[in-house]
């Protein structure tokens, strides 16, 4: 037996394995908890840039077209883009078709959160005030790419949108009636960024 030699097997205990194998069980846990925030936040901001693509073509086709473009928010997520003809009423057959927000997202004020910076208040998900005034629906850009009620008073607001019941996708976005600019907020958790 002196001349016999153990050979030294190589490989993993089974006790190894589960050790690997439960740590990468973890890892990967915290990985599907993470990336799941961040697709819920993708799309809350998708829905935010459809609002704001819906606007942004309301006020560049009525400086370009020369004519008032109605801007209807319909239900909980819906925005109804009309052109309106040299003496105001509606064009018929409208070019635009509702667009509605997609992933989920909808107009939605979600409690305890502050006024955006622009501070053009928070009393709706969907709101839009002349200065001094009462509520304005509908309303317009014009030829000169502001934002005006149905009397051509220039009108500020604010669209809050997000997923129903998850704070976290809280997103706005402000129009300052006088230049018709559209800004978007996204809530951090803490603060409204921009």
């Amino acid at each position: 037996m002196r001349g016999q030699r153990f050979k030294r097997q190589v490989g993993y205990s089974v006790v190894e394995l589960l050790v690997a194998i439960g740590v990468l069980l973890v890892v990967s846990s915290f990985a599907v908890l993470s990336w799941q925030g961040t697709y819920q936040n993708f799309k809350a901001t998708s829905g935010l840039n459809d609002a704001i693509g819906q606007l942004r073509t309301a006020r560049s086709v009525a400086i370009s077209k020369r004519r008032n473009i109605e801007v209807a928010f319909n239900g909980a997520n819906q925005i109804q883009l009309t052109l309106e003809t040299s003496t105001g009423t509606p064009a018929v057959p409208n070019p635009f078709l509702p667009e509605t927000l997609t992933s989920g997202v909808q107009f939605t004020l979600f409690a305890g959160l502050p006024d955006t910076p622009m501070a053009f208040g928070n009393a709706s998900a969907v709101s839009f005030t002349a200065a001094g005034a009462a509520p304005a629906q509908p309303i317009h850009f014009t030829t000169s790419g502001a934002l005006t009620d149905s009397n051509n008073n220039f009108v500020n607001g604010t669209i809050y949108l997000g997923i129903p019941g998850l704070k976290t996708t809280a997103r706005a976005v402000t129009i300052l009636g006088a230049t018709g600019r559209v800004r978007p907020y996204y809530w951090d958790g803490t603060k409204w960024t921009e």
